[in-house]
């Protein structure tokens, strides 16, 4: 095959728009900002942490991956 080469793929049963999903994450981690007194970490419900470990960057978003599995 010679580039470029296109795919397309449709998802089933994902709702990554939901409002929960979007509100999902801190933009100040996002940003590069470690832990300190700007992070609210209130943003990231429900993702925060994985037992004691605190996530990140935290939020849905920033855990979120495709893996193409079906």
């Amino acid at each position: 095959m010679k580039a470029p080469v296109y795919v397309s793929f449709q998802l089933t049963g994902v709702f990554q728009n939901h409002r929960s999903y979007v509100k999902s994450r801190s933009d100040t981690q996002m940003s590069g900002v470690v832990f300190d007194s700007e992070v609210k970490l209130e943003e990231c419900e429900p993702l925060i942490a994985t037992g004691e470990r605190i996530l990140h960057p935290c939020g849905l978003i920033a855990n979120s991956f495709f893996n193409g599995a079906s």
